[in-house]
């Protein structure tokens, strides 16, 4: 139910690709895709005080084993306290550190600074 309601949220599907339009059945199938292990996507749920709070994800670039992509959406009811900013801390950590990447790339619209200050405090440009 909260990732279906952070799908529906304006701001949500304002900033990320999520199709206009979404549903239950999409929502149950985005979280079954997230159960079947892989080695180009690790998927994080986050948690807060028992309650989801959001999505992190690392895609590892195809043509780079030690690249990837970041990417994150955070559920509304969490905004503005700092939840994605300290997931960003931790992903890009284990990237860097556990992994052995050389490079975390992160895209994102102009004008979305929620998402801009997560990276920007560890490093990341914002986007201009």
């Amino acid at each position: 139910d909260a990732v279906l309601e952070r799908c529906l949220d304006a701001e949500t599907q304002r900033w990320t690709t999520i199709p206009l339009g979404y549903t239950r059945d999409m929502a149950e199938e985005y979280l079954a895709g997230l159960l079947e292990p892989s080695p180009e996507i690790a998927s994080w749920a986050i948690e807060v005080e028992g309650r989801y709070a959001g999505t992190i994800d690392l895609r590892a670039m195809p043509v780079d084993g030690g690249a990837g992509d970041l990417g994150f959406v955070t559920h509304p009811a969490f905004r503005g306290r700092g939840v994605m900013t300290e997931a960003v801390g931790l992903v890009v950590g284990r990237a860097l550190d556990a992994w052995g990447w050389q490079l975390v790339r992160w895209q994102g619209h102009v004008g979305n600074w929620g998402s801009a200050k997560a990276v920007w405090r560890h490093g990341f440009p914002v986007p201009v």
